[in-house]
């Protein structure tokens, strides 16, 4: 990151993968997929709390309170 910026954390990446289709899937819904354990659902919800969706666009809610967009990279 070049330090020269004004906020160089507002333009870090981090690269998602299809880990994130159940929370978005939940957030969306409200419900947990029907495979999923107990404890597994628990799981899911806890992280999802992390998560928001705003336009059909994932955010996660660092402990800085900021909202950073997660990008989702499409294979070859």
């Amino acid at each position: 990151m070049d330090d020269a910026l004004p906020y160089p954390k507002l333009f870090s990446v981090k690269m998602v993968d299809d880990y994130f289709v159940d929370i978005v899937q939940f957030l969306n819904t409200g419900v947990a997929p029907i495979e999923y354990t107990i404890a597994h659902k628990k799981k899911l919800v806890g992280k999802a709390t992390d998560y928001q969706l705003i336009a059909g666009q994932l955010y996660k809610l660092e402990l800085d309170e900021i909202l950073r967009i997660c990008v989702r990279i499409r294979g070859p």
